[in-house]
């Protein structure tokens, strides 16, 4: 199969969860904040809101040329990841491949 696999980067994870196009309008407003003595930041209360942001929301954290991305931590990455990339395996019989890949290790 050479089908891309579409979440192997991180600007296709946010292409694909619809995010680059509003992490690219966030970043234009240039939105400051400042990091205290304690090394934390606060966002302020419009992004907040926006984003519907409440206390003790984790975050994922990516560090891209230079840049950090924060990404709403789903719950259950098992439930976040079910379905993802249905696409690449629509015309394969999974059983079969399974069964390939068994006898290829066993040979």
């Amino acid at each position: 199969m050479n089908k891309k696999h579409l979440g192997s980067n991180f600007d296709d994870f946010l292409k694909e969860e619809k995010l680059l196009k509003q992490t690219h309008s966030t970043a234009v407003k240039r939105l400051g904040v400042k990091v205290n003595g304690r090394n934390q930041i606060t966002l302020p209360r419009n992004v907040r809101e926006k984003l519907k942001i409440k206390t003790g929301d984790y975050f994922l954290v990516n560090i891209q040329n230079g840049m950090m991305i924060l990404v709403p931590q789903p719950e259950s990455n098992a439930n976040h990841m079910q379905g993802l990339h249905a696409e690449i395996w629509k015309d394969i019989n999974t059983e079969n491949y399974l069964d390939e890949e068994r006898k290829a290790w066993e040979d």
